[in-house]
């Protein structure tokens, strides 16, 4: 299992956070997602490796933009 950062621009309450967690979460692979507003950023816990570009989408779906993807600090 690994955990990508994803900074995303757009978010600004909780029916945010909902709505990529729940877009995020149908994508293969990804195990848990939890997206916070107020940073600006979601984890995403995924086995094997994320495929940035199903989330790039997932994300643009649901009206917000994929700022960067970054892996967790060890």
């Amino acid at each position: 299992m690994s955990r990508m950062i994803v900074r995303v621009d757009g978010m600004t309450c909780a029916h945010c956070n909902m709505a990529i967690e729940g877009a995020v979460a149908q994508i293969d692979g990804v195990t848990a997602v939890r997206a916070d507003f107020t940073t600006g950023s979601v984890e995403v816990d995924v086995d094997g490796e994320l495929n940035e570009s199903a989330v790039r989408d997932a994300i643009a779906e649901e009206g917000y933009e994929v700022r960067s993807f970054e892996p967790e600090p060890a």
